[in-house]
């Protein structure tokens, strides 16, 4: 909880948690799609097919590197407003994709699936905010959802 945030209730923790797991679910999807997609479009699209996994590879460095920085800033100005930047960036990342794939340009490709992995370090915490919205004998069955 950031500072000012009071406790949210039985019933609005079970709601956020719920929130937060479809959250999860559609990161993982995006997860799996990256997984999937991202070499054989780096294929197509580079020059050297030495590189074809770079776009990919960049997911998870920008996310490594992504990952504290997201902590903090959650920290600072609260979850929601950071997982709103988050999905606000992987959105972006996902346009530059978009447009990079229609025009043929692996660098832009490389910049879209780098700022997938800022969201992605955005979105690793969906779980702990469903913890922490529900009351301590919650938790875990919030983790697991």
């Amino acid at each position: 909880m950031s500072g000012g945030e009071s406790l949210p209730s039985a019933t609005d923790g079970r709601r956020a948690a719920w929130v937060l797991a479809a959250c999860q679910a559609l990161y993982t999807s995006s997860v799996s799609i990256d997984l999937t997609l991202t070499g054989l479009v780096g294929y197509q699209l580079a020059a050297d097919k030495s590189l074809a996994t770079l776009p990919f590879s960049l997911i998870i460095v920008a996310s490594a590197l992504s990952t504290v920085f997201a902590s903090f800033l959650m920290a600072r100005v609260g979850r929601r407003a950071g997982f709103l930047l988050g999905a606000t960036v992987g959105a972006t990342g996902g346009v530059i994709s978009v447009y990079a794939i229609f025009h043929h340009s692996f660098w832009a490709f490389c910049l879209g699936t780098a700022t997938v992995g800022v969201f992605q370090a955005f979105a690793q915490y969906y779980r702990l905010a469903a913890a922490d919205s529900v009351p301590a004998h919650a938790k875990s069955r919030a983790i697991s959802t």
